[in-house]
């Protein structure tokens, strides 16, 4: 694809992927999406659905764009699958994944080196009690009471400390399945991560416009999952979500706000606590 520029998605972008709010997919310039399965041994594969959406303007020029970046991406399906199962045979190790502090990492009990954290993840360590029985903080390298190793997707804010105190609402909690260092990190959106999940994360951009792919070279149904915006809309939208998310009331007044991709506590009347994840594209207002 020489005509464009390729990089894995980011974190704010993967939210972009698999979009569920028509009215925030107006806002950040969303044009439509394709399905498409790689063409025989690396051939060109035309037979490709497109589905515009609303009255996004559908150019002759866009479409003529859309075609060539399918096909480009196509024509580079025998590397696409090579560099893909190359990686995992070189790093097919699983690692936990656990929520904690308000968003999903990998867990180990082991110490890692800095070479094995991937450009754009972040590691830190664990800490655990003197009996070892839970954990009481993450820290950026921890001597004493080791307790594991977290890797992140987003550098954590000590504020000034050396450490974070975990409690029994922020500790990590094991959600029951694993993944390889590479499926975390491509991984496309967090909530459809599984055991089974081989997608890798895709922004292709032109002049114009902004593809972001999901694309999983060994998949029998579909091998790409491609969503096309405005490119200056899309990165405005991203921009925003940097300020936080704005809770109100009826009335549209501001009660608090929090980070995009945190959570909020609801209390219940007979105290017991629950954990809700919000991000940007959610269009709920709390009362």
């Amino acid at each position: 694809m020489s005509n464009y520029t390729a990089r894995p998605i980011t974190t704010e972008e993967e939210k972009y992927v698999f979009p569920k709010s028509s009215e925030i997919m107006a806002k950040s310039g969303f044009m439509g999406s394709a399905r498409m399965n790689f063409g025989k041994d690396g051939e060109a594969n035309t037979n490709y659905r497109w589905e515009p959406f609303g009255r996004s303007k559908q150019t002759e020029e866009f479409t003529l764009e859309v075609a060539d970046v399918l096909n480009s991406l196509s024509l580079q399906s025998k590397e696409i699958n090579s560099s893909f199962n190359n990686e995992e045979k070189s790093s097919n190790e699983k690692f936990d994944i656990i929520e904690m502090l308000g968003t999903k990492a990998l867990y180990t009990d082991n110490r890692l080196s800095p070479e094995e954290i991937p450009d754009g993840l972040y590691a830190y360590c664990l800490r655990h009690s003197d009996d070892g029985s839970h954990f009481v903080s993450v820290e950026p390298k921890v001597s004493i009471n080791f307790g594991g190793t977290v890797v992140m997707k987003k550098p954590l804010d000590f504020k000034g400390e050396t450490y974070i105190s975990l409690n029994d609402d922020t500790c990590p909690n094991f959600l029951g399945y694993s993944a390889t260092m590479k499926e975390f990190e491509y991984s496309v959106t967090e909530s459809k991560m599984t055991e089974e999940t081989q997608y890798v994360g895709l922004r292709v951009d032109s002049d114009k416009y902004s593809y972001l792919m999901c694309i999983n070279p060994t998949r029998c149904w579909h091998n790409v999952y491609c969503y096309c915006y405005e490119k200056q809309w899309l990165d405005k939208q991203i921009s925003k979500a940097h300020k936080g998310i704005r809770f109100v009331d009826n009335e549209y007044n501001t009660k608090f706000r929090i980070p995009d991709g945190g959570q909020i506590a609801i209390t219940a009347s007979d105290g017991n606590k629950s954990y809700i994840p919000v991000d940007i594209l959610m269009t709920t207002i709390w009362n």
